[in-house]
């Protein structure tokens, strides 16, 4: 099966502006709000993209997640959220989750530029976040997720450019390219930081930290496989640095199926393992 004609392209859209889609947006009784969220595009700067957020109560809308189209010649993504949950996310209990209906939107609102928004509904999310600094927050399971699986691969990306076969250099360079974006992530999470993307989290590593930031440009521009693997684990041992940084050589590190990763839960099973494998 092949997509192509999922795909639709509008001449008259693409050549619209702006201000002129955001009109028509608010002559629809349905639509209650639209920010702008993400870096402010520069409007002299044509690869500069639009991120925008509808507020809606369409019930045909709401079946859209998210949608990539172009306006005024420029790249558009449209995120799509129903008018109620922005309603629950402003009465929500802080701190919320990130990947909770609430931190989703507050992460696209905090800070946005607003658009369209008559009836203040936008205006008080952003109120209601200004008055409370720490409004995200992750749990300790989510945070020893990253913890586990970051010190994982490290484990063995170390074992592997141990070796000199170009297959296995090969591979360890590939490996640590999937990996550089849980990385980032987790930066952000074990500080209970919003993820907001990589242009700004360049440009908070470079006002905050910079040496996280030097680091990351000298993983990007190094050749050789070996000194890339010093620096990725430098990154990681920095990025996990709260929850407890890189383990220890030869340790034993569980982590048990579900969500849950209860440290009492770890022992019991850790002891039983030890019981197992000692068993006669």
């Amino acid at each position: 099966m092949v997509f192509n004609t999922y795909t639709h392209y509008d001449k008259n859209l693409d050549h619209q502006n702006l201000a002129d889609l955001i009109k028509h947006l608010e002559a629809s009784p349905h639509i209650h709000g639209t920010v702008m969220y993400g870096t402010i595009p520069d409007e002299n700067n044509r690869i500069s993209d639009y991120d925008i957020v509808l507020i809606h109560d369409d019930s045909d809308l709401a079946t859209i997640n998210k949608m990539i189209t172009s306006v005024d010649h420029r790249i558009t993504d449209v995120i799509f959220v129903h008018v109620d949950d922005v309603k629950q996310a402003l009465v929500a209990e802080l701190p919320v989750a990130e990947n909770s209906t609430a931190g989703g939107i507050f992460k696209k609102i905090e800070g946005a530029q607003i658009l369209y928004d008559p009836d203040k509904l936008l205006h008080d999310v952003q109120m209601k976040l200004d008055d409370e600094v720490n409004w995200l927050s992750h749990s300790p399971d989510a945070l020893y997720h990253d913890w586990y699986w970051l010190n994982h691969q490290l484990v063995h990306i170390r074992r592997m450019a141990q070796s000199e076969d170009h297959m296995y250099l090969l591979s360890v360079r590939l490996k640590m390219c999937k990996n550089i974006g849980a990385i980032y992530r987790a930066y952000f999470k074990t500080r209970h930081l919003p993820w907001r993307g990589e242009k700004p989290a360049l440009i908070y590593w470079s006002k905050h930290d910079p040496n996280f930031y030097n680091l990351i440009l000298q993983f990007l521009q190094e050749s050789s496989t070996k000194a890339q693997v010093i620096i990725y684990e430098r990154l990681i041992e920095l990025a996990l640095q709260p929850v407890g940084g890189l383990w220890d050589d030869n340790v034993t590190a569980i982590i048990l199926n579900g969500a849950s990763q209860d440290k009492d839960d770890i022992q019991a099973t850790y002891t039983h393992w030890l019981e197992v494998i000692e068993s006669k």
